[in-house]
C-alpha cells in the first residue's frame, strides 16, 4: 500500500507529533502511555515559576532578604531559563516539521513502513523492529523498538486505511 501525502496536516497534527517524539521513550516502556501535552506543561510549570520568584522577590523586599530567600530566586530563575529553553526547541522542532514543503510518500510492503520526503530522505522500519503503532486523536504513529527515537506519523486522515491493511496483512506489530 502506498500514500501519497501532498497536504498539510493540521496544527492539532504537528503538535501530537512533537508530543510524541518527546515522550518517546516513555511510550517505548509502556506501549499505552498515555501522551502528555508537553508545550501546556512547560507553559503551566514556567507560569507558576514566575509567580513564585515574584513572591519570593517581594518577601524578599518587604521581609528582607534572607539567604533561604536568595538562593530560592536563583532556582526559580534557573528554572524559569530551563524551561523557557526547552519550550523554545519544542516550538522550533514544531516549525521545522510544520514548515517542511516536500511531499511524502509512506510504503507499506510485507518487510516494513517506508518513508519518503522528497527525494532526499527515506526512512524505513521493518516490521520486527517496530515496537507499536499507536492510532492517536490526530495522527497514527509508528514507532521503532530503538532507541533512537524514529517514528512515522501520518495524518488521520489516513487511520482506516493503515488500521485496515495492518489487519488484513498481519504483520506482527502491537496496535494501540
Amino acid at each position: 500500500m502506498v500514500i501519497e501525502v501532498k497536504e498539510k496536516g493540521s496544527d492539532a497534527f504537528y503538535k501530537e507529533v512533537v508530543n510524541v517524539v518527546m515522550q518517546y521513550r516513555r511510550i517505548l516502556k509502556n506501549h499505552a502511555y498515555k501522551i502528555k501535552d508537553c508545550f501546556k506543561y512547560y507553559r503551566v510549570l514556567l507560569a507558576v515559576c514566575a509567580v513564585a520568584m515574584v513572591l519570593l522577590i517581594l518577601s524578599a523586599v518587604f521581609l528582607g532578604p534572607k539567604t533561604l530567600d536568595i538562593v530560592l530566586i536563583v532556582l526559580a530563575l534557573f528554572e524559569i531559563i530551563l524551561c523557557g529553553v526547552y519550550l523554545r526547541s519544542l516550538d522550533r522542532y514544531y516549525k521545522t516539521i510544520k514548515n517542511d514543503p516536500r511531499t511524502s510518500v509512506v510504503t507499506f510492503d510485507e518487510n516494513g513502513v517506508e518513508l519518503k520526503k522528497g527525494d532526499d530522505q527515506v526512512l524505513r522500519i521493518g516490521w520486527s523492529n517496530v515496537a507499536v503503532v499507536r492510532s492517536l486523536p490526530e495522527s497514527v504513529d509508528i514507532l521503532s523498538a530503538d532507541q533512537t527515537g524514529m517514528a512515522i506519523a501520518i495524518t488521520k486522515d489516513y487511520r482506516e486505511q493503515i488500521l485496515s491493511w495492518l489487519k488484513e496483512n498481519q504483520p506482527q506489530v502491537e496496535v494501540i
